[in-house]
Parts: C-alpha cells; sequence; structure tokens
C-alpha cells in the first residue's frame, strides 16, 4: 500500500504559527519517508489545496471538513462518506497528478 499525502504550503501572508506547524509537518514527513521508502509514501504539493479528501484502496472516499489542526482541537470536525464514482476518484488523481512531487518515485530525497 503506498500513502500518497497532498498539501499545500502556507502562503506568504501565513502567521507564525502556521509557519511552525508547516515546518513540524515536513520533519514528519520526513521522518515517515524515512521509515517507508519512495514506494511505500509520496508528497505531492499543490499551490493551493483546499479540499481534504481521504482516498482508501480506490474504493472509499471521505470528505474532511476542517484541516488536521481542527480535529486536533475541541472544535466540531465532521467526516462525510463520499461515493467513489470514477468520475469522483478521476477529479482526485488529476489533483495529484498536477501537483509537484516533493517525495516519491520520481523525487527520491525528501525536500
Amino acid at each position: 500500500m503506498c500513502v500518497t499525502l497532498v498539501a499545500s504550503e502556507p502562503g506568504h501572508r501565513a502567521g507564525r504559527d502556521n509557519r511552525q506547524r508547516w515546518d513540524n509537518f515536513l520533519d514528519i514527513s520526513r521522518l515517515f519517508a524515512r521509515e517507508r521508502s519512495e514506494e511505500k509514501y509520496r508528497l505531492i504539493m499543490i499551490n493551493s489545496l483546499h479540499e481534504r479528501r481521504l482516498v482508501l484502496d480506490e474504493k472509499r472516499i471521505y470528505s474532511l471538513d476542517g484541516s488536521a489542526k481542527d480535529a486536533a482541537s475541541n472544535d466540531t470536525f465532521t467526516i462525510t462518506g463520499v461515493e467513489a464514482t470514477a468520475e469522483n476518484l478521476k477529479r482526485i488523481r488529476d489533483t495529484i497528478d498536477n501537483g509537484t512531487e516533493w517525495f516519491g518515485p520520481s523525487v527520491q530525497t525528501h525536500q
């Protein structure tokens, strides 16, 4: 099984807390990359990513209504099932295919 994570860097107006979270995320991503390998983990960067989706085995899609930061807080966080139609899966694959690989089969040294 390969885990593909799609993310976007904080914008130039991001505050110090968001930059620190980003740095922490990259540290964890590098650790995950070392533990797995480029065959089992990919990090794809997209310029402006808003949707939060989880795809399992190309058979189940979930929509996350908030960020991981929101899930860790006491705020309400909802996960909703989305029908895994060919169209929905294609849209997600197209997003991944249009991103820049920071780690994976094409880039074996994590950025």
